[in-house]
């Protein structure tokens, strides 16, 4: 009986993932349509997309006024912010000091490690 219930969840954990797969494919194609526009307003309007299905699809907005100064040196403190580079900076400050070294190429992804 225990072979039942594990083989169901095994087929319950496969038929989320195929529906999550087709939930994005059909974003993706959203967002090709609308230039991005849709899927920046569904990542502002639904915020847990952002550490869900959307995970590495919202670019999020941050405002990084306060690290614009050279002067400022970053903490050590560990708060990690995903880039759109794929690289897990350390905290808010750090992240942003990279984001102005490359003259706004680099976007917020999601907070948290990527």
């Amino acid at each position: 009986m225990a072979a039942v219930f594990s083989g169901l969840g095994v087929f319950f954990n496969f038929l989320v993932k195929k529906i999550e797969a087709q939930i994005l494919s059909t974003l993706s194609k959203i967002t090709q349509l609308a230039n991005g526009k849709w899927q920046n307003k569904l990542c502002t309007m639904i915020p847990e997309l952002t550490s869900g299905i959307m995970k590495g699809h919202c670019n999020l907005q941050i405002d990084c006024g306060e690290f614009q100064d050279p002067k400022v040196h970053c903490t050590r403190e560990s708060n990690p912010h995903c880039g759109s580079d794929g690289r897990t900076y350390g905290n808010k400050c750090t992240f942003c000091k990279a984001m102005l070294k490359s003259g706004g190429k680099l976007n917020l992804k999601h907070h948290g490690k990527c």
